[in-house]
């Protein structure tokens, strides 16, 4: 029987993801007369809450969080802390996020439908402008930039909606604790804007970089920057190529050129001013992305969703919560220290020089496979059957008036039809299918070339017995 957890008055039911300061948990919160609802909590890692720069960046989120109100970014609604245990409470999106249907579509071999690719990236446009434009209580411009937009932070739901996540590394004018440069672009460095790597001045110009990558990303099902590494961000500092999505993918229009090459000029200057001018030149070029149905987005996510848990059906166990390194706040226990993650901890021993290593054991000798018996029916039976398909060959030699209906129904020249391929999601275009090649017997027969004919060897010289002796009991001739 497991025994259930509280952070404060939440339930939580399981782990979703672990992060590098924080994890994530999927809970439940009671009301009056059996009201339940679903939530998501941030909680930070159990040995940084000793670090007043961690605790403090969680804080900040929190505050810049609550204060942009948009449908396109994912609402905040509690920040707490109780015994210690700092916690964020958001609105739980059951559905998938952009890095995990391109997944998919990669196994798959497909590629988004640039309609829909576009109606993601207006929707994520919608959400960055309004932080962009957030204010404090004074009417003031906070000057939030998000600074880590990408595929794994933008949230898909299953009704075709999107969510902007993640404000952990954002900058703004009232926050207190300021993150690192390397910290802030740690494991995104295909996203990061010039600017943002050689921390000169950064805007929301640089999130629109950032965008642009995700843009192009979406439409041509590939990678714009494969090199993940700060050696690859530095080899683009001072220029940024970037070839046109349908020079890429066949699928991507080529109306959407200029809006993405504009997004990923390295300039800011040479950029889109606003995410919301993002979204009106995406819709001037492509116009029905505007007005696509949601319900296409939502059913490839709830598509996504069901395959995502039958493939973690069979490890449930190690989604399930570790009650170990989860305090029961509601009671008021003290938290223990909790063992690093290995997610995101690792510590390496170097061994110690003066300990002699031992051998490693001999490996143990497999026994040898017994020599399988030979039947003495084998023989026989092998000449009975062949004397059988001598017998079926003949008889079908004999009915060459009436071919097959098979070979009848084919004509030279001609290809068989293909079977029918199997069903794909409507959003989703299908990689593109190789024609097959027509084939003309003519010509096969001239690319042969025709046998070298050899001459006749007369009839079969019969080895007498005594012959067959003297070959068989030849001397065998060693070399000195």
């Amino acid at each position: 029987m497991s025994v259930k957890r509280y952070i404060g008055d939440y339930e939580v039911v399981r782990r979703l993801r672990v992060g590098g300061m924080a994890t994530l948990y999927l809970a439940r919160r009671h009301g009056a007369a059996g009201f339940s609802r679903q939530v998501a909590i941030k909680v930070v890692h159990p040995h940084l809450v000793d670090q007043p720069a961690f605790a403090q960046m969680f804080v900040d989120e929190a505050r810049i969080c609550s204060q942009i109100a948009h449908p396109n970014v994912v609402h905040v609604e509690e920040f707490g802390e109780v015994d210690g245990l700092h916690y964020l409470v958001m609105e739980y999106i059951d559905g998938c996020s952009c890095s995990e249907l391109l997944h998919r579509l990669r196994a798959d071999g497909n590629t988004l439908d640039p309609v829909v690719a576009a109606r993601i990236i207006m929707a994520a446009a919608a959400g960055l402008h309004a932080a962009h434009e957030t204010t404090d209580d004074d009417g003031q411009p906070l000057d939030v930039v998000h600074r880590d937009v990408s595929p794994s932070n933008i949230l898909l739901t299953p009704s075709g909606h999107v969510k902007l996540i993640d404000f952990g590394i954002a900058k703004a004018r009232n926050r207190v604790q300021e993150t690192e440069a390397g910290f802030s672009m740690k494991g995104k460095y295909r996203y990061v804007a010039p600017e943002q790597a050689t921390r000169t001045h950064v805007d929301r110009r640089s999130d629109i970089f950032s965008l642009g990558v995700v843009f192009w990303e979406l439409l041509t099902g590939q990678s714009l920057f494969a090199d993940d590494t700060q050696v690859g961000l530095f080899n683009r500092l001072t220029e940024t190529n970037a070839r046109p999505p349908s020079t890429v993918a066949p699928t991507a229009p080529a109306a959407l050129d200029a809006v993405v090459l504009a997004m990923l000029r390295h300039d800011p200057a040479d950029r889109p001013a606003t995410a919301a001018e993002v979204a009106k030149l995406i819709s001037a070029a492509l116009p029905a992305a505007a007005a696509t149905d949601p319900g296409v987005l939502g059913a490839l996510v709830a598509d996504t969703r069901a395959r995502r848990r039958g493939q973690s059906a069979s490890m449930s166990a190690e989604s399930e919560l570790s009650h170990s390194s989860l305090p029961d706040t509601r009671r008021s226990q003290r938290m223990a220290a909790a063992p690093p993650d290995p997610d995101y901890a690792i510590e390496i021993t170097a061994p110690d020089p003066t300990i002699a290593a031992s051998p490693p054991p001999p490996p143990a000798l497999a026994p040898p496979a017994p020599t399988p018996r030979r039947s003495r029916w084998l023989v026989p039976a092998a000449l009975v059957g062949g004397l059988i398909l001598l017998g079926i060959g003949v008889l079908v030699g004999s009915s060459g008036d009436n071919p097959p209906a098979a070979a009848a129904s084919a004509t030279p020249g001609t290809t068989p039809a293909a079977p029918a391929s199997m069903d794909v999601p409507v959003g989703v275009v299908p990689a593109p299918a190789a024609a097959a090649p027509v084939v003309d017997t003519a010509d096969i027969a001239e690319a042969i070339p025709a046998p070298t004919p050899k001459p006749n060897p007369g009839p079969a010289k019969v080895l007498a017995s005594t012959e067959t002796a003297k070959l068989v009991r030849a001397p065998r001739v060693t070399a000195r």
